[in-house]
């Protein structure tokens, strides 16, 4: 029979984005660069590729490690079918931010507002 453990409580109620790709560690430092993301850890092979590891955007837990096996680099597929959007109290400074990370698939802020809600929209998600 199989033990079973408790359910971290970062996991519990919660879809949490598992982002594949190549060039995992790059990802992981262009998501801090770009909107100051917080790696709480990682699991690395020796060669350098990472296994998993898990970052924080806001509040928001994303899984990110590198494409291999049944998970393709989406690049290689030839584009991405995921977005991620990012709310915040000052869209325009993220937007400056991201810019200045060289984030080239975004939305101009003004292109998303929906109502009071401020959200950037980075179209690849997968953005190198």
């Amino acid at each position: 029979m199989t033990t079973r453990t408790k359910t971290p409580a970062r996991y519990r109620n919660a879809v949490v984005p598992h982002i594949m790709i190549d060039g995992a560690s790059a990802a992981i430092d262009f998501y801090q660069r770009a909107f100051g993301a917080r790696e709480r850890f990682r699991i690395a092979y020796p060669n350098g590729r990472i296994l998993h590891a898990e970052m924080t955007i806001g509040d928001s837990l994303v899984m990110v490690g590198d494409a291999e096996g049944m998970f393709d680099d989406p690049l290689a597929l030839g584009g991405c079918a995921v977005g991620l959007h990012v709310y915040v109290d000052n869209v325009d400074a993220l937007f400056v931010r991201a810019v200045d990370a060289d984030v080239t698939d975004v939305l101009e802020p003004d292109a998303v507002r929906l109502g009071q809600l401020d959200q950037l929209l980075v179209l690849t998600g997968h953005t190198r």
